[in-house]
């Protein structure tokens, strides 16, 4: 692992989802930001969630819709814990310093941002906060050929299948270049990981995954200030 400089975001597979390997998955993106109070908690889809955080001696960081004005403060109207989050990681919170050490509470007085699956009351997390200034990079592992010959029309049962626990790499610039910091993460159970991370040039780089014979080359993206998508074609050797 080369040294050089660090990105402010981490690189975190999406835990959670639920497909099958047959799954049509080519619509999937990064969504826009929503509040606490308007989160589809029956949905599956990977969310961003805009609230206020609040961390309780002895209880689940949450989300809050909004803050009592209490010192120290509540949740005010709705919230989702995210038992996943280390609050410690977090930059401009406030606590109660004058209260015992087993007593105090941590809070923002901003929004934050975070990224997960929404399971009832839950937001199981995938990613550090969301800056404004994040973009992302949406990369999709498949695997094919799956059967040994190929029919016209596509036999249903044929589509090539998501690749799960595949390493992948990210080089800020060029992977052979003198600087750039390695984030590494791993597809999710759908074959699907994303990287938040400043807008630029990057390259993605695939690791050999067991019982694939053909790994994908190095792959250059560009990120600005949405979401580029990069799909990744393992070859499974069958003819």
């Amino acid at each position: 692992m080369r040294s050089g400089v660090c990105f402010a975001f981490v690189a975190v597979s999406l835990m959670g989802a639920c497909a099958d390997d047959t799954d049509d998955r080519s619509d999937v993106s990064v969504p826009p930001r929503v509040a606490v109070d308007q989160l589809d908690r029956s949905s599956a889809d990977l969310v961003v969630v805009e609230g206020a955080l609040l961390a309780e001696p002895k209880a689940t960081p949450r989300l809050c819709s909004a803050l009592a004005e209490s010192y120290p403060p509540q949740c005010g109207g709705k919230s989702v814990a995210v038992p996943d989050l280390d609050v410690t990681r977090l930059a401009d919170t406030v606590t109660n310093t004058d209260a015992p050490r087993s007593e105090r509470v941590v809070w923002t007085d901003a929004p934050i941002a975070l990224a997960g699956y929404v399971e009832g009351d839950t937001l199981r997390l995938v990613a550090d906060p969301v800056d404004e200034s994040a973009a992302a990079i949406l990369v999709i592992a498949l695997a094919g050929p799956t059967c040994p010959v190929e029919t016209i029309p596509p036999d249903p049962a044929c589509k090539a299948r998501y690749v799960a626990e595949a390493a992948i790499d990210l080089w800020a610039g060029e992977q052979q270049g003198d600087t750039g910091t390695l984030i590494s993460t791993r597809t999710d159970s759908i074959g699907v990981a994303v990287f938040f991370v400043p807008a630029g040039e990057y390259e993605l780089v695939p690791g050999s995954v067991t019982g694939i014979v053909g790994t994908p080359d190095p792959q250059p993206v560009t990120v600005g200030s949405g979401t580029a998508v990069v799909n990744l074609a393992y070859d499974t050797g069958i003819r």
